[in-house]
């Protein structure tokens, strides 16, 4: 009985690794390069619920707004179920 409880936390630990999300929130290396850094950007997400550091959204339509300490041009986001 042992055994088949160590292989299945093996498993499911297993699927976590090669199912996460990779990257996220990062740019590729490269990407990004002669670009001025922009700090202190706020994201607010309707509906969020922060829990111990990290702020979580339910699934479906949210409105999100981003706030810049500065105007800036050609702003791209990227969104992921993650």
């Amino acid at each position: 009985m042992k055994k088949l409880l160590v292989l299945l936390l093996i498993s499911i630990m297993a699927i976590f690794v090669f199912a996460g999300c990779d990257g996220v929130g990062t740019p590729a290396e490269g990407e990004g390069e002669g670009e001025g850094e922009i700090e202190e950007i706020t994201v607010e997400v309707e509906g969020e619920v922060p829990v111990n550091n990290k702020v979580y959204v339910k699934g479906g339509t949210r409105d999100i707004t981003v706030t810049f300490p500065e105007p800036v041009e050609n702003a791209v986001a990227y969104v992921t179920e993650c």
